[in-house]
């Protein structure tokens, strides 16, 4: 008996397949998506490889044939199907095979010789118990900005699963020690019952009768299940329409029908209520994963499936590819959302991907937003895929109100030129009122753009091109891109003067100004920085919920899907930032990001009303999000991109080349881009194909790497992928290249 293995490597020249012969007294324990150690090279180092294929013959002197070493797993994760998604996303994406199949197997277990099995043994972190002030041991660390923080962090919580303070804050084992040395912490070990389900509501919730409007989205979702055969839909549905419901629903449905379902939404933050509702409504047959959980928990919920226990599954983007079999729905909510872009190898589209799997299962893939993506819409209008529409809110008692603020024309209520006097009138009366308002910033932290009034330097990260951001609570210069930081000393690094100031505004810097505007307002932040632990998020919405906090600021976290009764306000700081993006779909991400903010408010029966701050009110993407007119800001876009032919006309293909050397790193460019030209050249002389020239990508460096890019316009087609890979494989030696295809974001 022969395996074909792929080895476990981002190696473009070893992404092949290797052939092993396996020894008798392992022939009963192989199987197809099985782990295995193998010798390699003439060194016979071992590695780690995944079974794709068992075959009896071999065309080449079958003596030459090394035998494997040892099977890892007891039990497969990944079948024969799962095998063929990832050759063809390996195809597509033009990655390696091993990326696309290491994403089906547990998180954290891909590289390490282990059997996938759930290990209930977890070690913690104890703080000793006498110490009661951290002063001296902050002293102790002054040399050091991470074990500084990570003493606060333990001081905190008391006690912390150890893996977590790993992977929080990239710390090693040598960190660990010196608090050990120092007597500050205690490793203790106990076996636990990891139950992620504690958390959540265990309160019964029943179906809800649906509105006439629902009723019939529902009927015919139930026709689209009934044929048996693949089907796609898109649920356009405005916020607070009763998307949810429908889900859960037609979800039941399809229980009925002995099938199993799967639901992804785009942020961890939004698990836990989408979660809370799944868990009341169905019980221990659903199954949550997000990358919150920590190692055991995930491998423990890939148990649970993998054993037939679980039949819905719940997460974000990474749990498409949970070993549930028999799918009959997958609902994909908020379906325009930028997260189901992979941002790592393999960079896949989870949209995508969710067509293959429901091709194979004969499903439906159900799309849901309140702000379709202009490609859905299109399909949708073009009728490659069914199209069904709430158009009324459940509580529709009042309309919501949004109305935009001048910001060049209103008066202040602070020194900083933050909140405009009509805001603060609205934020005080919902305080006065007893109801919540959320003010939304897309951006944390205190600011950024740190200015030297004496010389004009701006603080910039010497590993990327881009200014450090200014944390208050921390007195730190931050890049968001590489880790960089610096204490803030407010002096200026090239002339030393002392006149520093922050230009843009951070969600630090809000609450500040927030707290001395409404001192006996209560106020929480929600941002990357103050989500502290696996459960930070769920805690802050908790608590904004639950004790009624009168202010919650936050970023895009906050911007969609959550449903807090009492919040009525909803104040936009600068409605204008998604449109400085040098991206073609600024109308388009700045619709769908103010409309689904501005949904947060007066989702019960109170009225909603919503300011949206903008130095541009006369730009036509306003007037859509004020009268709530997808439908107008959808027509605008799709003339535009037919025009200039972007997608969904076309595919654009980004191509990422990165070196130390910047000279290199464009010589480069310029070489591999007639490379390009001549493989392609038979596509160009058929004008199915265009490429531009490499230019500087729009943050030009990060962690040190020059970066250029390349763009190309095609119908993107496999004849096209495969000949781009060939390319890739063969001029990367000494370059990092990076291909994505359709890319979310401005790379």
């Amino acid at each position: 008996m022969f395996v074909n293995v792929i080895l476990n490597t981002s190696v473009k020249q070893l992404d092949r397949i290797f052939t092993y012969i396996v020894p008798v007294d392992l022939e009963q324990y192989i199987c197809i998506g099985k782990r295995v150690v193998v010798p390699f090279s003439k060194s016979n180092r071992k590695e780690f490889g995944i079974v794709i294929d068992i075959v009896n013959k071999v065309d080449f002197d079958a003596k030459l044939a090394k035998p494997i070493l040892s099977v890892v797993d007891e039990k497969p994760y990944i079948d024969e199907f799962h095998i063929k998604l990832a050759r063809w996303m390996s195809k597509r994406y033009i990655c390696n095979l091993s990326d696309s199949l290491k994403v089906m197997f547990p998180p954290d277990v891909n590289n390490k010789d282990k059997t996938i099995r759930s290990s209930k043994k977890d070690k913690y972190v104890v703080i000793n118990e006498n110490i009661q002030d951290i002063s001296k041991y902050l002293e102790l660390a002054k040399r050091s900005a991470k074990r500084k923080e990570i003493l606060h962090f333990i001081f905190d919580m008391k006690i912390v699963l150890l893996a977590d303070i790993y992977s929080y804050f990239n710390a090693t084992s040598a960190t660990m020690k010196w608090f050990i040395e120092n007597n500050i912490i205690e490793i203790k070990e106990e076996i636990k019952d990891r139950n992620i389900y504690k958390k959540y509501s265990s309160e019964k919730n029943s179906k809800l009768v649906l509105t006439s409007e629902q009723e019939n989205v529902y009927d015919g979702l139930k026709k689209l299940l009934d044929s048996n055969k693949k089907q796609e839909a898109l649920l356009h549905g405005v916020t607070g329409s009763g998307k949810t419901e429908i889900y859960m629903q037609i979800i039941e449905y399809v229980l009925k029908q002995n099938k199993n379902c799967m639901i992804l939404v785009p942020e961890i933050s939004l698990t836990p209520q989408m979660a809370n509702r799944f868990l009341s409504r169905f019980g221990n047959i659903v199954s949550i994963l997000h990358s919150k959980l920590s190692n055991g928990e995930r491998i423990d919920e890939f148990a649970r499936i993998n054993n037939g226990e679980i039949q819905i599954v719940i997460g974000a983007r990474s749990a498409i590819f949970a070993p549930l079999r028999n799918i009959g729905i997958i609902v994909i909510d908020e379906e325009h959302d930028n997260s189901y872009k992979s941002e790592s190898n393999p960079k896949y589209d989870t949209i995508e991907v969710a067509r293959r799997i429901i091709e194979h299962n004969k499903g439906l893939l159900l799309l849901g937003s309140a702000t379709p993506s202009i490609q859905s819409y299109y399909m949708a209008k073009t009728n490659k895929i069914a199209l069904f529409e709430l158009k009324k809110r459940i509580n529709d008692v009042h309309p919501l109100s949004i109305k935009l603020v001048d910001l060049i024309h209103s008066s202040y209520v602070d020194s900083s030129r933050i909140i405009t006097k009509e805001l603060a009138n609205e934020i005080q009366r919902n305080i006065d009122n007893k109801e919540q308002s959320i003010i939304f910033l897309n951006k944390r932290g205190y600011g950024s753009g740190i200015v030297c009034q004496e010389c004009g330097n701006i603080e910039k990260c010497p590993n990327c091109d881009v200014t450090l951001t200014y944390h208050h609570d921390k007195n730190k210069l931050l890049c968001h891109y590489c880790g960089y930081t610096k204490n803030f000393d407010n002096s200026c690094s090239q002339c030393h003067g002392k006149m520093l100031k922050t230009n843009v505004l951070g969600t630090q810097k809000i609450e500040l100004e927030l707290n001395k505007l409404f001192p006996t307002a209560s106020i929480i932040r929600i941002d990357h920085d103050s989500v502290q632990g696996k459960d930070g998020h769920i805690k802050i919405l908790n608590k904004f919920k639950n004790e009624n906090i009168d202010i919650l600021i936050g970023t895009q976290m906050i911007a969609k899907g959550h449903d807090f009764p009492n919040v009525t306000l909803v104040g936009v700081l600068n409605g204008d930032m998604t449109l400085y993006l040098q991206d073609y779909r600024v109308n388009e991400l700045t619709y769908s990001l103010l409309t689904q903010v501005a949904g947060r408010a007066g989702r019960d029966k109170k009225p909603g009303r919503v300011l949206i701050q903008t130095y541009q009110p006369s730009n036509e993407v306003f007037e859509s999000v004020i009268n709530n007119d997808y439908i107008k800001m959808y027509e605008n876009e799709i003339n535009y991109r037919k025009l200039l032919i972007y997608p969904p006309f076309c595919d654009i293909i980004q191509i990422l080349i990165t070196s130390k050397d910047e000279i290199l790193a464009e010589q480069f460019s310029n070489k591999f881009l007639n490379v390009l030209t001549n493989k392609l050249s038979v596509f160009i002389d058929k004008e199915e194909l265009i490429i531009y020239q490499p230019v500087k990508a729009v943050i030009s460096r990060i962690e040190k790497q020059y970066r250029y890019k390349i763009i190309i316009k095609c119908k993107y087609s496999p004849d096209i992928a495969v000949a781009l890979k060939e390319v890739l494989v063969n001029n990367n030696k000494n370059f990092n290249i990076s291909v994505e295809l359709n890319a979310t974001r401005n790379i």
